[in-house]
């Protein structure tokens, strides 16, 4: 019997009281994860605590899909990546067999895990583009002003509910 799939939610620990209700409320089976409010004021080590956060959520087999609770957070969110997860995506238009035998493949999947360089300075002769086919719905005070920007580099929808705010 296939184990069923995940989804985990990291968020600040400030949002936690209304996430658990509400993911009981409406019976949202997730797995969570809260760090400590404040990080906003220390943008590094929230970039750093997210992205750990992150990779290990993904490395846990079930999980199929992560949810961050978190905006512009001092920009500490920038740059976060979940290549864990996004292999499991990828894995299940062709298997990780094939990948592995497939030097394009292979060389592809580097190109879209690894690290971006700074603008300017890439030695590769082409770019890969992805396209998400799940919209990206957004909550939280500032989501008006970065997630339609946000949604566009990945080519998918963006909603943004009308009572969105927090507070």
């Amino acid at each position: 019997m296939e184990q069923s799939k995940t989804i985990h939610l990291i968020a600040c620990g400030v949002l936690a009281p209304d996430m658990k209700r509400i993911a009981a409320q409406l019976n949202i089976p997730l797995t969570m994860t809260f760090l400590p409010g404040g990080l906003h004021n220390q943008p590094v080590e929230l970039g750093q605590r997210l992205q750990q956060a992150i990779d290990e959520a993904g490395q846990v087999e079930e999980c199929e899909r992560i949810v961050i609770g978190y905006g512009i957070c001092g920009r500490g969110t920038v740059g976060i990546k979940a290549p864990h997860v996004l292999k499991k995506q990828l894995f299940k238009d062709i298997s990780e067999e094939e990948a592995e035998r497939s030097p394009v493949v292979r060389q592809l999947l580097l190109q879209i895990l690894k690290p971006e360089k700074p603008s300017g300075n890439s030695t590769s002769r082409y770019r890969l583009k992805a396209e998400l086919h799940h919209p990206v719905i957004g909550i939280g005070a500032p989501v008006q002003y970065f997630l339609p920007q946000a949604g566009k580099l990945v080519n998918t929808e963006v909603i943004i509910p009308s009572r969105s705010t927090t507070g």
